[in-house]
């Protein structure tokens, strides 16, 4: 919202390689293409293609304490200069039962939005979740 996105698709394909697979931590390093096609307010549709690189770790306390974090770095290929990346954590609680609790953070930058437009937007959610 706060980059003016009226939407985003992303179809891609990867190679990757689980460099940690403990059952406690989880680390893989991926790379590939991503065809990119975005509408900003007022702006027409574009498609560009875009290398992908990522990065996900998986942490599992034994306070029942879980972290995850996600780290996309999505250079442009057809777009000189230009540079996305993604970054998401979520740090999740198991409460009573089948109850739990989710702190999830997220981070999106556009080195070179359409004009006007911020090329940050994030954000902080609380959430509740019951598996039946």
């Amino acid at each position: 919202e706060q980059q003016e996105l009226v939407g985003r698709s992303l179809l891609s394909g990867a190679l990757g390689n689980r460099v940690i697979n403990t059952r406690v931590q989880r680390l893989s390093l991926s790379g590939g293409l991503a065809l990119n096609s975005e509408e900003f307010e007022g702006v027409p549709a574009t498609e560009s293609l875009e290398a992908l690189l990522g990065v996900v770790y998986r942490l599992r306390s034994k306070w029942d304490l879980d972290f995850d974090s996600s780290l996309y770095v999505l250079p442009s290929l057809t777009e000189s200069g230009r540079l996305r990346v993604q970054f998401d954590s979520t740090m999740s609680a198991d409460l009573i039962g089948d109850l739990d609790f989710r702190l999830i953070y997220y981070n999106r930058y556009d080195s070179d939005p359409p004009a006007a437009v911020q090329n940050v937007d994030w954000g902080l959610t609380f959430a509740l979740g019951y598996d039946f």
